[in-house]
């Protein structure tokens, strides 16, 4: 459980610098231009993710568990052939941006916009930092080095966030093209540091023509399958916003991306650390036993960790939205309420998942997340649409998100031959029942009441109770010697180590 801690807390810390950087910029935007740019500003950026996922074939988890299970020449061929497809796939969609902005732009917005064309085009140049950067995180990962990779998001976290005040006087003046630059320069930044720290420890590849079919297939394969989840994840809330502008304009999209962002990064710090440690681990894990307390561990530590974290988020929501956007962004706690429950589901769901990337099962990978994703996309565009309503997107948000839940944990059951003990299970329902619990007492609030701050302190006891006795007596100890400022002993360094 030690090692599996730190690295929630060497690549969690970072998230959580990252995510608060970003809050930061977030709140400029929100007071700049309000919920119409902070809708401009969510459509563009989720055009660009959803490019360069596209761009990279969302090869970085295929590219670290590829590194982490070869050795020697083997590794290098792998590195150096998953190199040159990116670089392909890259240089063609970074092409499509330049040559096409205006099809682009009418797909995204609905129609032909001035403003948006030129942003469409200059993203060009974001999506081939996105592909370098993406390798190179897939790089770092695969070498376990986990530290550096923190680094490196903290570092594009900073100058995003020093960017943000200048960029959004040039939007607000008229000049939108802008926003490339805000998405460009961090992305620059952060390859440059990486890129000196490869080349010190000799991970770059060569540059050479070494392609190898074995290990392109292999790659291919898996990140095959990742590129359609990968897409469907950054394409949902795109083709949301896009039908959003449709039915509510921009001033819509952006009381929607207000629910989506807090919702989707609140969280960020456990789900960013799980993938980066839990799949490479478990995929080098070759006894059935161990995999299975590797998944238990996972499974307990994410009870641990996010139910205080939602039940916080949920309590504190309309503090949350006043402070980190504006009064006028209110209405989206009306989404909010129903995606604080989904993220209990999805949290739990990724858990069980994750081992079809550990163990490369890419078919029931595809398939699922093609029929999940058909449910995401067709829930909202009849909440949308039909209902006309931003709040049952939330509500779809959750459904989807309940009902994969008891897929993944069937999978894992009958397919993995895991065996969820009763003291977990029970464990779980007590977490969720304190999320509603704590939901339900807050339903219609529009601001914080002290009262209700007692769900937070349960949900603090909760997290202490699920921990094991050795696991209570550990953290006693550990934060005894923080505060007496004494060394970790050295058998607990070698563990940790």
């Amino acid at each position: 459980m030690r090692e599996l801690v730190v690295a929630v807390w060497q690549t969690g810390a970072a998230s959580v610098i990252s995510l608060g950087l970003g809050l930061v910029a977030t709140k400029i935007f929100a007071v700049v231009l309000g919920p119409a740019g902070i809708g401009f500003i969510s459509l563009v950026r989720q055009t660009y993710q959803s490019a360069v996922v596209f761009a990279t074939l969302n090869g970085q988890t295929a590219l670290a568990q590829g590194i982490a299970s070869r050795e020697g020449e083997t590794r290098e061929q792998y590195i150096t052939t998953a190199f040159w497809i990116l670089l392909a796939t890259g240089g063609v969609v970074a092409l499509a941006f330049l040559a096409l902005p205006s099809q682009i732009s009418a797909v995204v917005m609905g129609r032909v916009v001035g403003s948006a064309v030129g942003v469409m085009r200059w993203l060009a140049f974001a999506v081939v930092g996105g592909v370098v950067s993406t390798y190179l995180a897939g790089v770092f990962n695969g070498h376990r080095d986990i530290p550096r990779l923190a680094l490196l998001q903290t570092a594009g976290a900073v100058v995003s966030t020093l960017l943000a005040y200048p960029v959004a006087l040039l939007v607000k003046a008229g000049d939108t093209a802008a926003l490339a630059l805000y998405v460009t320069l961090p992305l620059v930044v952060a390859c440059a540091i990486a890129m000196g720290f490869a080349s010190v420890r000799m991970w770059l590849p060569r540059l050479k023509p070494v392609f190898r079919v074995s290990a392109a297939k292999e790659f291919l394969g898996l990140s095959g399958a990742l590129l359609l989840s990968g897409f469907l994840a950054a394409a949902i809330p795109l083709v949301v916003r896009s039908l959003a502008v449709r039915r509510f304009g921009l001033h819509g999209v952006g009381i929607f991306d207000v629910a989506w962002n807090i919702s989707m990064n609140y969280l960020l710090f456990a789900l960013a650390s799980f993938s980066t440690y839990y799949v490479p681990s478990l995929s080098r894990l070759r006894v059935s036993h161990d995999q299975h307390v590797l998944v238990q561990r996972v499974l307990r530590l994410s009870m641990v960790l996010t139910v205080p974290v939602i039940v916080a988020a949920t309590v504190l929501k309309p503090a949350v939205v006043d402070v980190l956007y504006a009064p006028g962004f209110l209405p989206s706690l009306d989404i909010m309420r129903w995606m604080f429950i989904g993220d209990y589901f999805k949290v739990t769901s990724w858990v069980f998942s994750f081992t079809m990337l550990a163990y490369a099962d890419v078919r029931t990978l595809l398939w699922t997340e093609v029929v999940w994703g058909g449910l995401s996309i067709g829930g909202a565009a009849f909440a949308l649409l039909r209902l006309k309503s931003l709040e049952a997107v939330g509500a779809n948000f959750a459904l989807v998100y309940g009902t994969y839940l008891v897929f993944t944990l069937a999978y894992v059951i009958r397919r993995r031959y895991f065996v969820l003990d009763r003291s977990t299970a029970r464990t779980w329902l007590m977490g969720f029942l304190l999320i509603l619990a704590a939901g339900l007492q807050t339903w219609s609030d529009r601001s914080t009441r002290p009262v209700t701050m007692a769900y937070v302190f349960a949900a603090i006891g909760f997290s202490w109770i699920a921990l094991t006795t050795a696991e209570r007596r550990s953290t006693l100890d550990h934060v005894g010697r923080v505060f007496r400022r004494q060394p970790m002993p050295a058998s607990e360094r070698r563990a940790v180590g």
